[in-house]
């Protein structure tokens, strides 16, 4: 009986490590491959980057947290944290659907827009320092009683 108990547990052992490692094993197995280069070269001896962050215009938005006019930066305040982008001379800058400039960025505002990686720099093709708010509609809705309640005005005074 004992014996029998015995190889149970040895069973339930070797299972339980078999499905341990397992799991480790694939991992590193799919780190591997993360590592190896399978993009094919191009010319200039460059790597073909389509399948990499590094020259995709990647989307942002968040708050703006400070710029630096000297070093054309901004950086951008986010629930987790904080990332800078750099500025370039063909960054399209526009505040309120208008073209603009750094100077009229404000600390606080919301700002969004799209960078491109450049190594361990971003650098961003387009910013958007506020977009432009719409008013909103008397009553708070649209079609309310309030309204409603106009236009039948407007209509008997005819």
């Amino acid at each position: 009986m004992k014996k029998q108990h015995i190889k149970y547990i040895i069973a339930g052992l070797i299972m339980s490590v078999s499905l341990t490692i397992q799991p480790l094993a694939v991992a590193a197995e799919k780190e591997d491959s993360k590592n190896k280069t399978t993009s094919t070269e191009v010319e200039g001896g460059k790597p073909d980057t389509d399948r990499s962050a590094e020259g995709r215009k990647l989307p942002f938005h968040g708050k703006l947290g400070s710029f630096d006019m000297k070093e054309k930066t901004i950086t951008v305040v986010y629930s987790t944290g904080e990332k800078v982008f750099h500025v370039t001379p063909d960054t399209e800058i526009r505040k309120y659907d208008k073209t603009a400039t750094l100077d009229e960025a404000v600390v606080g505002e919301q700002v969004s827009g799209a960078y491109i990686k450049q190594g361990d720099r971003s650098a961003l093709t387009k910013l958007t320092l506020a977009k432009h708010a719409e008013p909103k509609p008397e009553g708070g809705r649209k079609g309310s009683r309030v309204a409603k309640e106009k236009d039948k005005d407007k209509d008997k005074a005819k």
